[in-house]
């Protein structure tokens, strides 16, 4: 069974599911063709060849080779291998969409390329990272447990025992405090991805072993350092959401950066785009937290690929 060509997404129900093994023989088997998007110009050039293809009869269309071993490498982690069940949800002139399980992929079939798609049905927006696979825009919507535990797993990521220097997270350490800053959970998310990416300090004074002190020191002041960090990142979106608002959304008074709580050194308890705790309506971050993580009826991981 083939999927048609038709450049529109199709739905889930009438998506084709194979294996892996199945795509990656469909591909090996199949006539060398030049993909939709590179029939009119498939020419080698003096600096560019394109990328090997084949006819797909499970994907009704051509594919590059590289595109789909991308994706048997993204996936080579997995519990089933090459037994991955897949399902292909659309194929357009340039791209198709592959899915497994929660994680859907975009099959480049001009350039070859394969990337990741934001989790969120229906966007094709790439993933910030395969430990966050959201979106920015999408990350935003995401509940505190969610967002707590996409930025505990990607920092923890960058821990480097014994190395605090070489521990402070990068991309997309801004992203994540944007998306925290809007829901006013800054605080939160950032002792959440320190705590991550650092030993335990605490721990280590426990131990009492002489030879550590200097690491323990290390480790405080490179924690800090960080909190400083992306509290920095915090404030400059706060101060960029608050900017764009023609005031407080619920009493309407100007906004002004001396009582959006970073003034004084700390976090907010409260959205950027209200003056207060008072106007805004959203109970305190911790309570949200609490209230995600009783609703969820999954393991808190379930949704992360590791």
């Amino acid at each position: 069974m083939s999927l048609d060509v038709t450049g529109e997404r199709a739905g889930t129900e009438n998506a084709v599911v194979f294996t892996l093994k199945e795509l990656l023989v469909d591909l090996a088997t199949g006539d060398a063709a030049a993909p939709p998007a590179w029939e009119s110009d498939w020419e080698s050039q003096d600096d560019w060849n394109p990328p090997p293809s084949s006819a797909s009869a499970l994907l009704g269309t051509a594919v590059p080779h590289c595109a789909v071993l991308t994706l048997a490498g993204a996936l080579s982690a997995s519990a089933t291998g090459m037994d991955a069940e897949l399902r292909a949800e659309a194929v357009g002139p340039d791209r198709v969409l592959i899915a497994y399980q929660k994680r859907r992929f975009g099959l480049g079939l001009a350039g070859g390329d394969c990337a990741e798609l934001c989790r969120q049905q229906g966007c094709e927006d790439r993933i910030l990272d395969v430990k966050v696979p959201w979106c920015p825009a999408h990350l935003s919507a995401l509940d505190l447990s969610s967002l707590v535990g996409a930025a505990t797993a990607w920092a923890w990521t960058c821990h480097a025992p014994g190395e605090p220097e070489t521990s402070s997270p990068g991309w997309p350490a801004e992203e994540l405090m944007k998306a925290a800053v809007a829901a006013a959970a800054g605080e939160m998310v950032a002792e959440a991805i320190v705590t991550a990416a650092f030993d335990d300090p605490d721990e280590m004074e426990q131990r009492d072993v002489p030879a550590e002190y200097e690491d323990i020191l290390r480790t405080r002041h490179a924690m800090d350092r960080e909190r400083l960090r992306l509290w920095g990142m915090g404030r400059q979106e706060a101060q960029r959401l608050r900017e764009a608002a023609d005031g407080c959304v619920a009493c309407h008074r100007a906004l002004s950066w001396l009582d959006d709580g970073f003034a004084a050194g700390a976090y907010p308890g409260f959205r950027p785009r209200y003056c207060s705790a008072t106007c805004d309506p959203l109970p305190p971050a911790r309570e949200r937290y609490r209230e995600a993580e009783e609703n969820r009826s999954a393991p808190r991981y379930e949704s992360f690929p590791f």
